[in-house]
């Protein structure tokens, strides 16, 4: 993989162009020339031994190779089709003004869409299984009509989940409730670290044991939990471990590591990379958890998807899942129940699979086993170096007026555009 031929966008005048991926030395440059801004060369990933692994372990099937309408501000319905997760932008605003924000949240207040836009842009559900729907902001919960949005959503048919750092959530007992009535049962909190230190670092304000107590009263009043943490190294990297631990400890079913990434608002000195974090925990777990079981992970899963064609199983090279079990030495892949030969390694880990096999196939609707932690880790691709085609293998999409939008896409071409002005 010295040179391989692909698309990106100059993120001077947005112009898309022919590039390059090229490896120098251990790492993989993504190499463009524009008529207009001339030519760069930006770092795409660290390791590329790592990413010709994922590589291969990717499910192509789907990829857009020499037309990205998102990229020239039209939305794409064909987008849809290769949708598992729904991503729902209800506002720019936020109670916060975090140094790391995937949003830029505060920055630039576009028009909030209303409660009927929202329904009238919701795709029609197709199929059996139907995609997870995201509501995301800014903080969402500065809406005060929010549960009419869940409403809304539930009553369109999709599975509502509310992305949210939590802090009004935690001070406003009644909202929680009128969530819960109103259809939502999945919260993804922001959850970055162990101690305080972390968050004056990323959040810049102490937010541990305010997370804590929202986790608790979130999981006792019948939400599912799941925490996404922004990994940057040197600030929360040698806590991943610590940090999986915990949301096993409390009940959080999920856990998703986002290398902190040149997108939008990120004041740290410097990007953290995928291979990073992969490194941070490997060692961190003490080898628990180990690179060759999220490739394993990976190559299992795509063999489910070949068989079922289920989106949710559709492998995406920048983007790594597994399943972690309470073992006796703490959470182990349930890939350790094959060694290295194909035989069978750990029964007490087969007969937990068995058991809790139904569990996890309806994590989206039922109950998660205890003991058992799903685990995604994703890496955002920045504006510097945006790989269109592999940006457009996303099973994650952004809803805007009139389709939809692939997740890097939206973050990189349309977060400046106010979509819903002139609906």
């Amino acid at each position: 993989m010295n040179k391989q031929s692909t698309w990106t966008r100059c993120p001077e005048c947005g112009r898309v162009l022919p590039a390059q991926r090229i490896v120098r030395g251990m790492d993989v440059y993504l190499a463009s020339n524009c008529p207009s801004c001339g030519k760069r060369e930006e770092l795409f990933f660290k390791n590329a031994a790592m990413l010709k692994r994922l590589e291969v372990l990717a499910s192509k099937d789907k990829r857009c190779t020499d037309s990205f309408q998102c990229v020239l501000g039209r939305p794409c319905n064909k987008h849809l089709f290769k949708t598992a997760n729904l991503m729902l932008n209800v506002t720019d605003r936020c109670d916060m003004s975090c140094p790391v924000c995937l949003a830029s949240a505060n920055e630039k207040l576009n028009v909030e869409p209303t409660t009927d836009q929202i329904f009238k842009a919701l795709p029609e559900p197709t199929g059996k299984d139907k995609p997870n729907l995201c509501i995301i902001g800014g903080e969402p919960t500065l809406r005060d009509d929010l549960p009419d949005i869940v409403r809304s959503i539930v009553k369109k048919g999709y599975i509502p989940r509310l992305n949210t750092n939590g802090r009004r959530l935690a001070r406003d007992a009644e909202l929680v409730q009128r969530l819960m009535e109103a259809g939502l049962k999945w919260i993804i909190l922001q959850f970055d670290g162990v101690t305080d230190d972390v968050y004056l670092k990323l959040r810049g304000t102490a937010l541990l044991e305010e997370k804590r107590r929202l986790t608790k009263t979130l999981l006792e009043a019948g939400f599912k939990v799941q925490y996404a943490v922004m990994v940057a190294k040197g600030v929360n990297d040698l806590q991943i471990s610590d940090i999986l631990d915990e949301a096993e400890r409390q009940g959080v079913f999920w856990v998703s590591l986002y290398p902190a990434s040149a997108v939008n608002r990120n004041e740290l000195n410097e990007e953290t990379h995928l291979y990073e974090v992969l490194e941070a925990l490997e060692r961190t777990t003490g080898g628990r958890v180990r690179m060759e079981d999220l490739l394993l992970s990976m190559k299992l899963f795509g063999m489910i998807y070949k068989v079922t064609k289920k989106e949710m199983f559709r492998q995406k090279a920048l983007t790594i899942p597994t399943v972690l079990f309470k073992g006796r030495k703490g959470l182990v892949p349930f890939t350790r129940i094959i060694g290295k030969g194909g035989w069978l390694q750990s029964v007490s880990l087969l007969k937990s699979l068995a058991t809790h096999i139904f569990g996890l196939l309806d994590f989206e609707t039922g109950t998660p086993p205890r003991g058992v932690l799903f685990l995604t880790i994703k890496k955002f691709q920045g504006a510097s170096a945006l790989d269109l085609v592999e940006a457009s293998d996303c099973q994650m999409s952004w809803i805007v007026p009139g389709g939809v939008v692939a997740f890097d896409m939206f973050n990189v071409c349309w977060r400046d555009r106010d979509a819903w002005k002139t609906v």
